[in-house]
């Protein structure tokens, strides 16, 4: 099946200014105008208006960075286990309506992508089991807090066991 059959065409005016982004935008990543509109309504429609009704903010690495490292590690195991046995469960809900392996795994992939700064790898075996690989520059702290969050989500929403490793800068969730 072509892409070309999964799309439409729709005709609206925009605004001069956010035109002439859209063409620079185009230019820099050498990619076609359609192709970065598609960008922007695909961000909006899977992520932005769900995060917006859910009541999120928005936090400068730096400032979050200095949150993270102000939190003793038990504090901040404690908050990774109560914040992933908690709210993932609840934003799974809001978005799909129910709790399923394949809607558990898609939050965990717009998580990643969207909330934590650094390359991600996430793999399925054919035997049911999954592998998380994380690589990020928010220090050890960080992979503590992101070892028990993770750790909190699969056990609450997935009953399933997992094991995680983790350094300075990476976190591996196998479950």
């Amino acid at each position: 099946m072509s892409s070309a059959s999964n799309t439409t065409t729709i005709t609206f005016r925009i605004s001069k200014r956010y035109e002439e982004f859209l063409r620079k935008k185009s230019e820099q990543e050498r990619v076609s105008i359609n192709t970065i509109a598609n960008q922007i309504f695909g961000e909006y429609i899977e992520w932005q208006q769900f995060i917006e009704k859910f009541g999120t903010i928005v936090l400068s690495k730096e400032a979050f960075s200095m949150l993270i490292e102000s939190i003793d590690e038990d504090k901040l195991i404690d908050l990774g286990i109560k914040i992933g046995s908690n709210i993932p469960k609840e934003f799974i809900l809001f978005k799909w309506k129910e709790i399923t392996k394949e809607n558990v795994i898609e939050f965990l992939q717009m998580f990643i992508n969207h909330c934590i700064n650094g390359e991600n790898d996430c793999t399925f075996t054919t035997d049911n089991k999954a592998a998380i690989s994380i690589k990020h520059n928010m220090g050890l702290k960080w992979s503590i807090f992101l070892k028990s969050f993770f750790g909190a989500i699969i056990k609450e929403t997935l009953q399933k066991e997992y094991n995680t490793k983790i350094t300075k800068n990476s976190l591996i969730v196998h479950f």
